[in-house]
């Protein structure tokens, strides 16, 4: 996230937080929220709203229960998502 959250990261390193991101996943076995919460910011940053938002819902589902402020998070990052993918 570090990579991407301020706004101004380029190219280069969003590929670079995307690579960091899949292996994070990899490592997580795809059980984690946030590193497949990174991954759709990742493909979100690189212009993939589609791969976007089936992280972003993978990372909303992987959520467990008492992580209410995460989902709140998740899910209104997944409406920006959406509203991307469908323009």
């Amino acid at each position: 996230f570090a990579l991407l959250d301020d706004g101004h990261s380029g190219v280069e390193t969003a590929k670079e937080a995307l690579g960091f991101a899949e292996r994070a996943v990899q490592i997580s076995e795809s059980k984690e929220s946030m590193p497949l919460a990174a991954l759709a910011l990742a493909h979100f940053t690189l212009g993939d709203a589609p791969r976007a938002v089936e992280a972003q819902k993978k990372a909303i589902a992987s959520l467990r229960p008492l992580e209410g402020r995460k989902r709140s998070y998740m899910e209104s990052q997944l409406a920006r998502y959406e509203a991307a993918r469908s323009r």
